[in-house]
């Protein structure tokens, strides 16, 4: 008959926030020495990296959609902000991430980092950009040579923008994860990302459940432990809140990286 997660060894950890958070741990995948390190994609950078988790949630919560949606320029955008400020104050993402980050070396891929740099210096606020700059210097990079970044780099610097996304570490995309057939959702970034931490046999800290599931439903359990999504507040409207309302003491972001 058709093969379940009960086959795979798969584990679901709901959270109290429950769908928020779970993880999949396929049995064949854990070692029996605990793993030093998991793998950051994007989404758990910019987790790590936006003002709305390091207090600026309670600010955005006090603007409705509409005057969101005029800060911001995008009805979705303002949607979107004022549901994930709602959301942080009952369910704080870094409580969502800290645990699997503690005593971790964070690792990334290229094409991760890259994503991450490319938003930083097109919208990030002053305080997301120092400490989008703090977080990726404690990031080991990691992926294959002939990384997706590469073109990316390549129109960057015919552009004269220069990043060094070089691997610190070669680890190629597994095959499995590289056979998946391609898709919306199951693209070359995607399969880089998660293909190399599979290689390694590491965790993917991501809020990208459709890969996730995706790659499930074509019998490719990865191992993956999901937290809800965040955006960057963005420069504009992080300078229209500062004129609305007293700044607030962020956290040290250095805490939430569990790296020291």
């Amino acid at each position: 008959g058709e093969r379940g997660p009960e086959d795979e060894g798969l584990l679901l950890r709901p959270s109290p926030n429950e769908m928020v958070f779970w993880a999949l741990t396929p049995s064949r995948l854990i070692t029996e020495e605990p793993n030093n390190y998991i793998n950051m994609d994007a989404t758990a950078l910019l987790a790590l990296i936006t003002d709305i988790s390091h207090g600026l949630a309670p600010s955005v919560s006090l603007l409705s959609a509409e005057e969101l949606t005029e800060m911001t320029g995008n009805e979705h955008s303002g949607l979107f902000m004022k549901k994930q400020a709602q959301d942080e104050l009952h369910h704080p993402v870094l409580s969502q991430i800290e645990p699997h980050l503690a005593a971790k070396q964070m690792v990334s891929t290229p094409i991760a980092v890259w994503h991450v740099l490319k938003i930083l210096n097109t919208m990030g606020s002053a305080e997301e950009r120092a400490r989008g700059e703090d977080i990726l210097r404690r990031l080991l990079i990691v992926g294959p040579r002939d990384s997706v970044a590469r073109e990316a780099q390549a129109q960057a610097a015919r552009e004269g923008e220069h990043y060094d996304l070089e691997p610190e570490l070669v680890v190629e995309v597994s095959p499995r994860v590289a056979a998946l057939s391609s898709s919306r959702i199951v693209h070359a970034r995607n399969k880089e990302v998660f293909g190399v931490a599979d290689t390694l046999r590491i965790p993917t800290l991501t809020s990208n459940q459709r890969f996730v599931q995706t790659a499930a439903q074509a019998g490719v359990f990865v191992r993956a432990a999901l937290h809800a999504p965040r955006a960057l507040v963005t420069y504009e409207l992080s300078e229209e809140l500062a004129r609305r309302y007293p700044p607030r003491e962020a956290p040290d972001p250095s805490y939430a990286c569990g790296v020291q």
